[in-house]
């Protein structure tokens, strides 16, 4: 798996960096940064609603699986 570091932009606003990162990178880069939020989104609602706390790993495993179910759909 490729690490992707986010892009450094002079805008320091939230919405606006995200526009300008997805503007930069292509189709699956985007992806893999949308899953990667919606994983630790996941685990933020899954401990606040339910008391339930997935260790950074699981979390991972978890991307990492999304991300590889992605790219085959793609092919």
């Amino acid at each position: 798996m490729k690490v992707i570091s986010a892009p450094i932009h002079e805008n320091q606003d939230w919405k606006h960096w995200l526009a300008e990162t997805f503007n930069i990178y292509n189709t699956y880069q985007c992806t893999c940064l949308a899953v990667s939020f919606w994983a630790i989104w996941h685990n933020r609602n899954n401990f606040f609603h339910e008391g339930i706390w997935q260790r950074t790993c699981a979390i991972y495993y978890r991307t990492k699986h999304t991300r590889r179910s992605i790219g085959k759909q793609a092919q």
